[in-house]
């Protein structure tokens, strides 16, 4: 009988695991949730009023696949620590630049439109974010175009 009642309890607290597991991540991937942290109010707002406001912040944030949903996780987990632990340190979300134009990528086509996004750019290792910084987050920059600043830096 004891036997039974152990097995019964492992099994729904199993259950239990399981299901504030995926209870966790739900409520964590809203936008709003990013919110809560006085970090991301500015960044939260800009991107309520930016061209991306339809998108999750998981669609461009998160690394592609459950693997890299589990390591985005475990760095909001550590922000979120460091949040509460020491408010001074302000985490900052990290983000591989290339990474990102992967992500860009996997929404905007820019083949065949010549202008900026051509061979030699990429060539440089330019990546989207190094014309368009601040797009989603920065409301100064919360347009489509890069200011004739950023060009200039090359082209000047």
């Amino acid at each position: 009988m004891a036997k039974r009642n152990l097995k019964l309890i492992i099994l729904v607290s199993g259950f239990l695991l399981i299901a504030v597991t995926i209870l966790g991540v739900e409520f964590s991937s809203q936008p709003r949730f990013c919110y809560n942290c006085h970090e991301m109010g500015m960044v939260y707002e800009a991107w309520q009023t930016g061209f991306h406001q339809d998108i999750s912040c998981l669609k461009c944030h998160a690394e592609p696949g459950i693997d890299g949903l589990i390591r985005t996780k475990a760095k909001g987990l550590r922000e979120v620590y460091v949040h509460f632990t020491n408010p001074q340190i302000e985490p900052k979300a990290e983000a591989d630049t290339w990474e990102f134009s992967q992500r860009c990528l996997a929404c905007h086509d820019i083949k065949g439109k010549g202008g900026p996004h051509n061979e030699k750019h990429f060539a440089m290792e330019f990546t989207c974010v190094s014309c368009h910084k601040g797009i989603g987050h920065d409301p100064d920059k919360n347009d489509k175009l890069p200011s004739r600043d950023i060009c200039q830096k090359c082209h000047g």
